[in-house]
């Protein structure tokens, strides 16, 4: 059986058990987002610790926390633990961790490079730090969220990073290429996206929130996506909705 570290590359579903105070509006993850969270795998529960810290542990067969259940801290790939984390999200096989000095650390499933690690394209049971394409960690996030395959960054400076999947668009930087590293987004016109205070994804679109309270989209949206036709209609650069 795998380990509680080891298992990360299951299929992740966003499986909140408890929080303590999440700010949401109309499902935008905001800039002042705080959380407690744990997220479920098919074998693996994942806990934000109030502490700063993420556990994790087996399941047993029914797919639930028992009492015989042993939780570890995660570690990085130094074998140090993973501390001064803020906020933790999921998508189907990964998990990001934002850290209170702005960092993000990624563990999990990197298929598609999701992790946005520029690592090796294999699961990753060891959080590793998210980077640039030039390999600078990322810094300043505000916010952070995970579509099925792919994974979004809010800076504070309202900039826009997305990494992974990309195969209908939805990292919205104007292609369709998955990307193993982080990179900024664009709108349709080529200019790049700015003054963000929201961000969403959910399967294999991203939703963002601009200050003046316009909605932005890129990727699958099922209720746009599907016209009368049949045809399946995706974008691979922001436009408004």
């Amino acid at each position: 059986m795998m380990s509680a570290v080891g298992a990360l590359g299951a299929c992740i579903a966003l499986f909140v058990l408890s929080m303590s105070t999440l700010v949401e509006a109309q499902g935008w993850v905001k800039l002042e987002q705080t959380t407690k969270t744990v997220l479920s795998t098919q074998n693996v529960a994942v806990m934000l610790m109030p502490n700063g810290t993420i556990w994790a542990a087996d399941l047993n067969k029914q797919g639930r926390i028992d009492e015989q259940a042993a939780f570890k801290p995660m570690v990085m790939l130094n074998g140090k633990i993973l501390s001064g984390v803020v906020e933790v999200v999921a998508g189907e096989g990964h998990v990001l961790a934002r850290r209170a000095n702005g960092e993000v650390w990624a563990a999990g499933d990197n298929t598609f490079g999701q992790l946005g690690a520029a690592v090796e394209r294999q699961t990753q049971a060891r959080f590793v730090p998210c980077v640039l394409a030039n390999g600078e960690p990322i810094r300043l996030a505000a916010a952070i969220v995970a579509g099925r395959d792919h994974s979004i960054i809010l800076l504070e400076t309202g900039v826009v990073m997305t990494a992974g999947s990309n195969q209908y668009g939805q990292l919205g930087q104007g292609d369709r290429r998955d990307r193993v590293h982080f990179a900024p987004v664009v709108y349709a016109d080529g200019t790049s996206v700015s003054n963000m205070v929201g961000i969403e994804a959910k399967e294999d679109y991203t939703l963002l929130l601009r200050q003046d309270d316009t909605r932005w989209l890129a990727g699958r949206y099922p209720k746009l996506s599907i016209k009368p036709s049949g045809k399946i209609v995706t974008y691979d650069a922001f436009i408004e909705f």
